[in-house]
């Protein structure tokens, strides 16, 4: 798994996340990788042997763990830097929607079908291949359904079983996204005939990341490859039978999305002064607007909106 994943990282946090979990794996396990220990002479510097008789054992495991102090340092910067996007990405009062699941089962496609619909720009698209793993970092997209609530998608990186620890571990700031999303996406292949076992490994891997509560979306698929003489349905409130690559069940996927967020948001009357324009700008880009007046004393709204955002503006509530 760990070479599977050194050849799919691209960015410089995946391939950090990557080396971190590779050497905390061989760490342990150094004694084995020395036919020989062989005394080791006399050196300057800082990979200098603390004394005479050092063993070779001992001078590679220091290596690797000043190596691993290092990476991690950079790592927790980046993870920083991350943590400070999420932050403003909450503080926006926006949604936030996560694609999990089991790798290849469909989560990238899930996503450049949605981009498709309503996003018009090509190079918002997510790498999407046929091969395990092919995301290891996370994507975040704005998506402004015409007449629904805008959201945040993420794509996270698969999971697999006895995924190692370590990678878990070092992956743990990337899959944050997961833990602190309003409602997730479980994709799952419902072509696979293991396809059960696969859900039950994505719900263990959530309760690790202490997401097991967050709200679910079960989305089925890959039903066109099942025989289904009808797929894009939706069953019991939570699930869907879709296939992702004919672009069939955008509307019904939508549908669902926006029943489980509703709960978050309420109909609202605005009266906004002419001054506040920036207002009337966020509720025409993040609320689904019903009708827009120009009233002597202001800008008269109707609209649905999140209750946060409800919060925000309650002084130009009527």
């Amino acid at each position: 798994i760990l070479e599977i994943f050194s050849t799919r990282a691209q960015t410089r946090e995946a391939k950090l996340q990557v080396e971190v979990a590779r050497l905390q794996y061989m760490l342990p396990r150094l004694v084995g990788l020395h036919a020989a220990l062989s005394r080791q002479g006399g050196a300057s510097g800082a990979m200098s042997n603390k004394g005479a008789g050092e063993k070779k054992l001992e001078l590679d495991r220091r290596r690797l763990e000043q190596r691993l102090t290092s990476m991690k340092r950079e790592l927790e910067e980046i993870s920083g830097e991350r943590r400070t996007q999420r932050k403003k990405r909450a503080e926006s009062g926006m949604p936030r929607v996560a694609l999990v699941g089991y790798t290849n089962a469909g989560k990238s496609t899930v996503m450049n079908m949605l981009l498709s619909a309503y996003v018009s720009n090509e190079e918002k698209q997510v790498l999407e291949k046929d091969m395990l793993f092919a995301t290891l970092d996370t994507t975040v997209r704005r998506i402004a359904p015409l007449g629904k609530n805008a959201f945040l998608l993420s794509d996270t990186v698969g999971f697999i079983s006895n995924l190692p620890h370590s990678l878990v571990k070092a992956f743990r700031s990337t899959l944050e996204e997961v833990k602190e999303a309003d409602l997730l996406l479980q994709i799952i292949d419902y072509s696979d005939e293991n396809h059960r076992e696969h859900m039950k490994v994505t719900a263990e891997t959530l309760r690790s990341l202490d997401a097991g509560d967050v709200p679910m979306i079960y989305v089925f698929n890959k039903a066109d490859l099942c025989g289904m003489g009808e797929f894009a349905t939706i069953q019991g409130g939570d699930k869907i039978y879709m296939s992702a690559k004919s672009l069939s069940g955008i509307e019904a996927l939508l549908t669902l999305i926006s029943g489980k967020l509703a709960g978050g948001y309420q109909d609202c009357r605005l009266l906004i002064p002419y001054q506040r324009g920036d207002i009337v700008s966020f509720l025409n880009e993040n609320a689904v607007v019903y009708e827009t007046e120009y009233r002597e004393t202001g800008v008269y709204v109707e609209a649905n909106v999140s209750i946060r955002d409800a919060g925000r503006f309650r002084e130009y509530l009527l």
